[in-house]
């Protein structure tokens, strides 16, 4: 007897949002963080996606080594390597080493 039907992959999710989210904006869905890929309009049915390899902001000053678990700190809109509750959330791991000095790192999102 089936307890689970497939649905869809899972690479994105369905999102609609309350207001206009625009391309590359990153949302925090209580422990669930995506991006929005395309622009959404506000009130209109969009997708996050959930997986895959991003470019973020990071806190300057840490060197972040591939393979490195990191968090999205949703105050600072930056990645930090620890997390904190309430403000950073399981974002994924470091795809690229990145040195303290870069101010951008590329994040496999897996949460």
């Amino acid at each position: 007897m089936a307890t689970a039907t497939f649905i869809q992959q899972g690479i994105a999710l369905d999102y609609r949002p309350s207001v206009d989210t625009p391309a590359g904006t990153v949302v925090v869905l209580a422990d669930l963080v995506g991006v929005a890929v395309q622009a959404i309009k506000a009130n209109q049915l969009g997708s996050l996606a959930v997986e895959g390899v991003f470019e973020f902001p990071k806190n300057n000053g840490i060197a972040l080594e591939q393979g490195q678990n990191v968090f999205w700190d949703a105050n600072e809109n930056v990645v930090e390597s620890w997390q904190s509750s309430g403000f950073h959330h399981a974002l994924g791991k470091v795809a690229e080493s990145a040195s303290g000095s870069k101010t951008k790192v590329r994040v496999r999102l897996s949460q």
